[in-house]
This record gives structure tokens, C-alpha cells and sequence, in this order.
């Protein structure tokens, strides 16, 4: 299956519709590259035996591929990853990451292309290629995003509980000040990563492009660190 199909199933996952029946049969079109009109005329047995076959596809477990190793990822491309997996429309950008193009130096030790590429140009070059080559290496990255947000919960800020706004015993004008609070906060978490590099950054512009070129872990560690001597 081509990278551009599997950014269309995964679409088609995110899409509502009234009868999952209809999805699938959509998702099916694009896995067998059939109009809708011939799969919708299959007979049902059919249909099942390539739904069953398709989800079995879907849900499998593929080989890591020759993508960087994850100690070797910047904090600046763990931010660019998060912003990039969010959308199925960006899994080319995880892939131009990802899968940099490598070469041994002098020394014989495997260094890796910089993200200093058009990231567009370079994501549009997956888009013919075969998923299967890609899929082990971003599951895999997947595992690992999960383990660093939950290793360093309190840095993400995942150690607070989300709570609802509690209005009991509230005048009106009260309620207003909570909402717009509120507001202010979700405004301001979405630039909570651009906050985060600045205050590990200590709040001087000139060091960011350094903090965004530490190794992921590294710069956790150092902010670990830094949060526990700041508080």
C-alpha cells in the first residue's frame, strides 16, 4: 500500500459516519483500489473475507525500518513530531524525520542529515512509496513518545488533574472572571512548547536554537533538574 493510501484510510477513520458498515466499505475502496460502487456490490461473505484481511493489515506489527534511533532525536524534533502526528495529512513529515538520510564520518560512526531540508518537498517524496517500509519504525516512535510523556509527566504538566470549572456559589460577575481565566490559560497552551524552550532557555533568545538541538532525553533531564532547583 502507498503512504498516500494509508493517509486516506486513516482519514476516512476520523470521519463520521452513521453505519461503520460504510466505513469500512470506504476504507476497503482505497486498500483494494476498487471505485466504492464495485466494493458496495460485492457479495457480503466477500466483503468480509477483505475487511478482515484489511484490519489484519492495519493492525499488524511491522519490522523496524532504518529510521534514526530515538536517543539521537533533538528536542526540536520531538516539538515537530508532536505538531506533525496530530494531522494524518503531516505522517510524510513524520517520515522526512524519521527517516533522515545517514553517511559514516571520518571516524566510521553513522551520523544523521539535519533537519535543515524544505519539509514539504522532502515529505512529498513518500508519498508513492511503500507504508509497510515506514510503519515499524513510526509504532515504535509512538511507544516512545508515550514513555518520555509519562516518564516526565510533571514537565508536560500531566501531574495536575483536569478538572471542571467549579461555579457552585458563584455570583455572575464571579463566573465571568473564572471564564475568562480560563480562556487565558487555554490560549496560552498553545504555545506551551515555545514557553518551554524559553524558560529552559533561561528566558535568553540567543541560547534557544541550542536547547532546541539537545539530544530529547538530555534536554529532560536538564529540565528535570532545572524545575526541581526552581521550586
Amino acid at each position: 500500500m502507498k503512504v498516500s493510501d494509508y493517509i486516506q484510510i486513516l482519514n476516512i477513520k476520523n470521519e463520521r459516519f452513521d453505519l461503520e458498515l460504510d466505513r469500512s466499505l470506504s476504507m476497503l475502496s482505497i486498500y483494494l483500489d476498487k471505485d466504492l460502487e464495485e466494493i458496495e456490490d460485492l457479495p457480503i461473505n466477500e466483503a468480509n473475507k477483505f475487511i478482515y484481511e484489511m484490519q489484519s493489515f492495519l493492525s499488524r506489527e511491522f519490522k523496524q525500518g532504518n529510521s534514526i534511533p530515538h536517543e539521537k532525536l533533538t528536542l526540536g524534533n520531538f516539538i515537530d513530531l508532536e505538531t506533525y502526528l496530530q494531522k494524518p495529512e503531516d505522517l510524510t513529515k513524520c517520515i522526512a524525520i524519521l527517516f533522515r538520510k545517514q553517511k559514516l564520518n571520518e571516524w566510521e560512526h553513522i551520523t544523521f542529515e539535519p533537519v535543515e531540508f524544505d519539509i514539504v518537498e522532502r515529505a512529498n517524496e513518500y508519498l508513492e512509496n511503500e507504508i509497510e517500509t515506514y510503519l515499524g519504525s513510526l509504532n515504535n516512535y509512538v511507544k516512545f513518545r508515550i514513555h518520555i510523556v509519562d516518564t516526565y509527566k510533571s514537565i508536560f504538566g500531566l501531574d495536575k488533574d483536569e478538572t471542571e470549572l467549579e461555579t457552585d456559589g458563584l455570583n455572575a460577575g464571579e463566573i465571568k472572571e473564572l471564564e475568562i481565566e480560563e480562556q487565558k490559560r487555554k490560549e496560552k497552551s498553545q504555545y506551551s512548547w515555545e514557553n518551554f524552550v524559553y524558560w529552559l532557555a533561561g528566558e535568553d533568545l540567543t541560547k534557544v536554537e541550542t536547547i532546541l538541538n539537545f539530544p530529547i532525553l538530555y534536554a529532560l533531564n536538564m529540565a528535570s533538574m532545572k524545575k526541581v532547583y526552581e521550586s
